[in-house]
């Protein structure tokens, strides 16, 4: 499957990087993605995504500072954005190792950077109302130069979560 959105704002705020169509507060925003299931063994599912945000950063440098201004940190706090930057790519691989184990790998990147996640996974559908997953974030790229980042995910911890899920 093959999917695409493509939303456009409106703003009044002013995007030094500039806006679409000769207007500083018009903004684009796109996702492009594809997904194939493969029957190899018990099933083998990639996904490979393409963000671009026009209210992203263009320069990560300048995120302490831009996050200063109440109007971008309401942005923020609205999910405006779900990129600090202006690009992410997103691969991920699940695959079935039994009927109740899933194994998965998704990575998420910033191409203008070179920093990313990399995130294993482990799903165990322990019954059939209760599911166990457990996924580590491992991040890669520069980190900050004092409070400065200097990549968008190369400042991040190593960290895990753990999620039960409980179906009625």
């Amino acid at each position: 499957a093959v999917y695409g959105e493509l939303a456009f704002f409106q703003t009044p705020e002013h995007f030094d990087n500039g806006g679409l169509f000769g207007s500083d507060g018009a903004v684009a925003k796109a996702v492009l993605g594809a997904w194939r299931r493969f029957d190899l063994g018990n099933g083998l599912t990639l996904r490979a995504e393409y963000h671009f945000s026009g209210f992203g950063l263009g320069d990560i440098r300048t995120a302490p500072a831009k996050l200063l201004d109440p109007a971008y940190a309401a942005r923020i706090v609205r999910g405006d954005t779900q990129i600090l930057g202006k690009r992410a790519v997103a691969l991920q691989a699940s695959y079935e190792l039994s009927d109740v184990w899933t194994s998965g790998l998704a990575v998420i990147g910033d191409p203008d950077d070179g920093s990313g996640v990399v995130a294993p996974s482990l799903l165990w559908d322990f019954s059939d109302n209760v599911s166990i997953s457990i996924s580590v974030f491992a991040p890669y790229g520069r980190g900050p130069a004092g409070p400065v980042p200097q990549s968008e995910y190369g400042g991040a911890p190593v960290s895990a979560f753990l999620q039960v899920s409980i179906y009625d």
